[in-house]
């Protein structure tokens, strides 16, 4: 599936998340997906690597942090119960795309 699919629709409401990086002061965008079997989840992560970035996820909550850097962290709430087993995560330019198979 693709965020851009007709039967793609945003979670909670039609604005992104906005989180700052407090040691930048800079705002960054989250997107949350709900696509009818899976949840994206899409975000800028100030990290130079992949290995950078430690998850934790529970059928209903993403935590997201580096410290590489510079610190960051963040809890999202997910819409929905999703398989944490399921999780793919791909890390290019900055961006950290997270698919979640729903439950």
């Amino acid at each position: 599936t693709s965020p851009s699919e007709p039967n793609s629709r945003r979670a909670r409401s039609e604005k992104p998340l906005v989180v700052t990086f407090p040691e930048t002061g800079k705002d960054t965008l989250v997107d949350i997906i709900d696509n009818p079997q899976e949840l994206l989840v899409v975000m800028e992560v100030p990290a130079s690597s992949k290995d950078d970035i430690k998850l934790n996820l529970t059928e209903r909550k993403l935590e997201v942090r580096t410290d590489s850097p510079v610190m960051f962290y963040k809890v999202i709430q997910l819409p929905c119960e999703v398989d944490c087993d399921s999780a793919k995560a791909n890390f290019r330019n900055r961006i950290l795309e997270i698919r979640l198979r729903k439950k």
